[in-house]
């Protein structure tokens, strides 16, 4: 409901209006069903009206950036499951995927950290504390609600930008790890 406004309202206080966009970055997921869909839709309208590229990124790597050493994203996914991910991060560099996105159940992802287990580790998003119960590893860090900081978004995307290597409007979709529930149903 406030994305519109609070793009408006973030264009506005830099004095700026949609055709002063050089470009569109979005975050494709994991997440919720209606949250991608939403998010990417207004992207892609943002972008086709003011006539710039359009780039995506992994939400998960978004999450994992602006941490170093090993950094697990945790994400609630309902039913009974989690979205998770395991990135490695150097200093400043940029998330490396260690154990791409998937969905799991919280044991599974648990067994899934398993071959990591000397090294420590950061439990990071809104399911990190229920995963953290199910692992018994020294030096873990746990962050339940992590900023969600668009600038990591940006510095995931730039060496596209620079390049010039932007997604297509008509292609790009959202990152679903599981079917819906209603596809679920229309499937019985």
């Amino acid at each position: 409901e406030s994305l519109a406004s609070g793009v408006a309202a973030a264009l506005a206080q830099r004095s700026l209006c949609v055709t002063d966009l050089g470009a569109v970055a979005v975050g494709l997921g994991p997440g919720s069903y209606t949250g991608l869909r939403v998010g990417l839709a207004f992207a892609k309208g943002l972008a086709a009206g003011a006539g710039v590229a359009l780039y995506g990124f992994s939400s998960a790597a978004m999450l994992a950036a602006g941490y170093t050493g090993l950094v697990a994203v945790v994400l609630e996914a309902r039913a009974g499951e989690v979205y998770g991910a395991l990135y490695e991060l150097e200093d400043a560099a940029l998330p490396r995927e260690r154990l791409p996105a998937a969905a799991f159940s919280p044991p599974a992802f648990a067994a899934a950290l398993a071959p990591f287990a000397e090294c420590p580790l950061a439990l990071v998003g809104s399911a990190a504390a229920a995963c953290a119960a199910l692992l018994d590893r020294p030096g873990l860090t746990v962050v339940n609600d992590p900023p969600r900081r668009a600038g990591f978004g940006l510095e995931l995307v730039a060496e596209r930008l620079r390049r010039g290597a932007f997604d297509e409007l008509a292609s790009l979709s959202p990152l679903y790890l599981r079917v819906a529930e209603a596809e679920r149903q229309v499937r019985r």
